[in-house]
């Protein structure tokens, strides 16, 4: 399961690194719900910035990381 967020602002991010903090946190509470609702199968989240555009996968130790406690 890929779950992607589309962000529409005005600029996007150059770098992985500069995504910021609180997208990351909520891809990471997407991916939490989706392994609720599909436990047998391997969740992975993405980010799409409709400006440039740009996709930035979110690795898996990213997402782990932010994850809800």
């Amino acid at each position: 399961v890929l779950v992607v967020d589309y962000k529409t602002g005005r600029s996007a991010p150059a770098t992985l690194e500069d995504v910021p903090a609180y997208h990351v946190r909520q891809m990471a509470a997407y991916v939490a719900a989706l392994r609720v609702i599909f436990p047998d199968r391997t969740v992975s989240a993405a980010l799409l910035y409709t400006a440039t555009p740009v996709l930035f996968d979110l690795p898996d130790a990213l997402v782990a990381a932010n994850l809800p406690s």
